[in-house]
């Protein structure tokens, strides 16, 4: 179930109350969440960098003389996260296994569920990219890195229209 607590109905949000989890089943449909088993990033995530990667069509007709028409066909959706390993940890482990077994294919792939502030729940199907989990000084924590990239169309939910409390996605 989404993450009520989060919501903030008014005033400047931190970043923290915008919650990641990523099933740790390896599921693939984000209409069918009953049996998944979610786990949060947020014991060992320290930086979150979202990418839009809007899909642009770009267009000059000639009543526009030289001017561009530009159009969101679609979107590529990523976010970088880093952090640091957190041995024991649900979600880490799981990140870390697909790493230890060089996941491809539908191997690296599974669900992750953004929850933000404002109350949105959106269910990826995603994969996982670009796994480090080690690197850095000698005396420091072992540094964790990985990119979500988003599959199709995400399920939708939003926890402040009184309906939905983000279980039946």
């Amino acid at each position: 179930m989404a993450d009520k607590s989060v919501v903030q109905k008014t005033g400047f949000s931190h970043n923290w109350r915008n919650k990641v989890e990523i099933d740790t089943t390896g599921a693939m449909d984000p209409k069918n969440i009953t049996d998944e088993n979610f786990a949060t990033l947020d014991n060992f995530m320290t930086d979150i960098k979202p990418t839009p990667g809007d899909v642009i069509d770009s267009a000059n007709y000639w009543v526009d003389e030289d001017n561009t028409n530009s159009e969101v066909t679609g979107h590529a959706r990523t976010w970088d996260i880093t952090g640091n390993v957190l041995q024991g940890d649900k979600a880490c482990d799981y990140i870390q296994s697909l790493e230890d077994t060089d996941a491809t294919g539908d191997a690296a792939k599974t669900l992750v569920r953004f929850t933000k502030a404002n109350g949105v729940v959106k269910i990826y199907q995603c994969t996982i990219e670009d796994i480090v989990t080690i690197g850095g000084n000698g005396n420091a924590k072992s540094t964790l890195s990985f990119k979500i990239a988003a599959n199709g169309v995400p399920a939708t939910s939003n926890l402040n229209d009184g309906t939905d409390d983000g279980s039946d996605l």
